[in-house]
């Protein structure tokens, strides 16, 4: 039987064991037990939700406050110009090159500008050789020139004729030294689209013609008035006065709300098409989204939804895609100021 030292020892370690497994017990959690309060930021990035809605487009470079009713690009890129009512301005890169009067050219009625490869720059009744000289492009028509387009040696004019019935739209095209009329009857619509082969009108019904003034095809125009136009290939596009995105590749039409009011501006390059309206929002398309019905298979739900967007100080008013970088020029009207912007598309 252990003795008085012996029994102290014993007791000493007994009590430094059992101190032991106390300690432990405190820091294992029970079996059973709720896990911890997580902290509030813990809480807060659990609940935090991703953003919704498409990306914003980035801005590239802020250029100058013209409040710019057609942009154009050259077909290197290299040079862009930008009309106001009664001004022509020529760009290169983000330098202002030269600015020219051009009283003849109206906003009401501004007709897209083209630079070619030669240097030239056509602009409503314009044109600007040499980046130097302008000079009155368009010969005396035997009508009000309401909208002038120029294409690799196509001119475009819609023209308002006295009629004996009334005011009459006519459509003259002209190639070379010929020119072709095309009657359009009483249709006040003024939006054009121009292609390499063909060319459309709106009016009720939408014609594409070819470059010789034949009717290739008709569309109808549907409740609301075309205000844009614009080819993708050998489909066309439109944008109304109320906002709608027309495909007319199907029968009836695709149609989708893209913008809150008139539809103002529509572009098309990359694989994208770019649309922009009276609401100051940007939208950016991919046509490959887009269903290929125009019934929608759910109700209720949009048939189409744009990959990324940019919300402007007012409404666009013009806007044009450069022909090799992923960038975008837009023009909006902010109060009476206006405001130039590049933006750089989304990535493919």
């Amino acid at each position: 039987m252990a003795s008085g030292p012996d029994l102290s020892r014993a007791a000493l370690l007994l009590t430094l064991a059992l101190a032991g497994c106390e300690c432990g017990e405190v820091d294992r959690p029970a079996q059973g037990a709720p896990p911890p309060t997580p902290s509030v930021a813990e809480s807060a990035a659990e609940q935090a939700e991703p953003p919704s809605g498409p990306p914003t487009l980035e801005t590239l470079a802020t250029l100058a406050p013209i409040p710019a009713v057609a942009i154009g690009h050259s077909p290197g890129g290299g040079r862009w110009a930008a009309a106001e009512e009664g001004r022509i301005h020529l760009f290169a890169g983000d330098r202002e090159l030269r600015a020219f009067q051009a009283p003849a050219y109206r906003a009401r009625a501004a007709a897209p500008l083209r630079l070619d490869r030669d240097g030239m720059l056509y602009a409503g009744p314009y044109r600007v050789t040499g980046g130097e000289h302008l000079e009155e492009a368009v010969p005396p028509a035997r009508g009000a020139v309401l909208r002038t387009l120029h294409g690799d040696g196509v001119q475009l004019r819609l023209l308002r004729v006295d009629a004996p019935g009334g005011p009459t739209l006519e459509l003259a095209l002209r190639r070379g030294a010929s020119t072709q009329h095309v009657e359009l009857g009483a249709s006040r619509t003024v939006a054009l689209a121009l292609a390499p082969d063909r060319l459309a009108v709106g009016g009720e019904p939408i014609r594409v013609l070819d470059l010789d003034g034949e009717l290739l095809s008709e569309h109808p125009r549907g409740r609301y008035a075309m205000r844009q136009l614009a080819f993708r290939g050998e489909e066309l596009l439109g944008l109304d006065a109320v906002g709608g995105l027309h495909v007319f590749a199907t029968d009836p039409p695709l149609r989708f709300p893209a913008h809150e009011g008139a539809g103002t501006a529509l572009a098309v390059g990359h694989g994208l098409v770019v649309s922009g309206g009276e609401d100051g929002v940007v939208r950016v398309w991919d046509p490959s989204r887009w269903p290929e019905s125009p019934l929608v298979p759910t109700p209720g739900a949009p048939p189409a939804e744009p990959v990324a967007r940019f919300d402007g100080p007012g409404p666009v008013t013009a806007l044009d895609l450069h022909p090799h970088r992923r960038e975008l020029l837009v023009a909006f009207r902010d109060g009476r100021r206006g405001q130039l912007l590049r933006l750089a598309l989304p990535a493919p």
